[in-house]
Parts: C-alpha cells; structure tokens; sequence
C-alpha cells in the first residue's frame, strides 16, 4: 500500500547503519559504504523512497563520501537527502537537527570544492537553522547559538594547516618528498 512504512524494516536496516559507523570509526570506508548501501535498499524498500528513514541513510552515505573525497557521490547524496526533507517537514527537534545537519554538509561539500560563496549561501539561508559540522569545535554549541564562532574556528585551523603546509614545504629539500607528503597527510587529517 503506497504511503505506508515498514516500521520492522526500517528497525532492520538500523543494523546495517549501526555497522556502518563502526566500520567508518575504524577507516573501513568501503565497508561502510556497502554497509550504509544495504541499509538504503532495506529502507526503500520498506518505507518508500521519499521517506526521512531514506534522507537519514543519504545524509550519512553523503557524511562518509565527503571523508571519503568522493565529492560527486556526496553531492548526489546530499542533494537528494536535502529534497526529501524539505518536502517532509517536521516541527520536532530531532528532525530540525537532521536537516541543518543535511544543509551544513551541502555547505561543507561546496567548501571542498571551493565556492566559498554557495556554502556560505546553503549555510546560511534559514538563519534560525544553523548549526557547525566542525568536530574540533566544542560540541556545546546549539543549533540556537551564533555558528560565527564556528566559522572562525574552521578558518582558524585552515589558516594553521596552511601556515603548516608552508613551513614543511619549505623544509622540502631537508627532509624529501616522501616524508613530507607523510607528515603532510597526518597533519591534514588532523
């Protein structure tokens, strides 16, 4: 019957997600794609491909393709999830945060690709539904709170991993390039 969800399958497809994010914790982000995958078939499958249960899945494969640097798949997700909840909308609190989260990985999306403009416009189009996706902020900070204080954190540590990619760039002809690009790599991933 069109419209109705399988709650028993959605439940089930919470598995798949909740290994998923254990295989991501761990750097197994291939695992967690094929895991996040399946769970996305169940959920359809179950409620329907326009359902929230689907925008979270999309939202989470979205989350690991942008670790992943996987910019189009992530977009394609992103988008996706961001359309269905804007024609779901909720009043609940659990809700409202699910979609900032969406809108703030678009922004965080169109920051990795460098128009700095789009994520600032995504970020900041319904100013009452903002939130920071920065994990080195303080994980106090509200949705209802001023994200500025996000915005310069994150421009804080992009300055330092700049003003650090200098410095060992500079020390390049000491050291040579297969030790820079390592300390280069753990100090991006920091």
């Amino acid at each position: 019957m069109p419209g109705t969800t399988n709650n028993m399958g959605v439940f089930q497809a919470s598995a798949h997600t909740s290994e998923a994010n254990r295989l991501q914790a761990v750097g197994n982000h291939k695992g967690a794609e094929q895991k996040h995958l399946e769970a996305l078939g169940m959920k359809i499958s179950a409620a329907g491909e326009d359902s929230v249960p689907v925008a979270l899945t999309k939202n989470a494969l979205g989350e690991l393709y942008l670790t992943m640097g996987e910019l189009d798949k992530a977009q394609t997700m992103l988008e996706a999830a961001d359309v269905i909840r804007s024609s779901n909308p909720s009043s609940d609190s659990a809700s409202k945060f699910d979609e900032v989260c969406t809108k703030d990985n678009l922004g965080r999306l169109w920051e990795m690709r460098g128009d700095f403009a789009k994520a600032a416009e995504l970020r900041t189009k319904d100013s009452e539904k903002m939130m920071c996706s920065n994990f080195n902020v303080s994980s106090s900070f509200s949705v209802d709170e001023s994200p500025l204080h996000c915005l310069e954190a994150e421009r804080a540590q992009q300055v330092r991993k700049m003003s650090l990619c200098l410095v060992l760039w500079q020390g390049l002809p000491e050291r040579g390039l297969e030790e820079t690009q390592g300390i280069l790599q753990g100090c991006m991933n920091a």
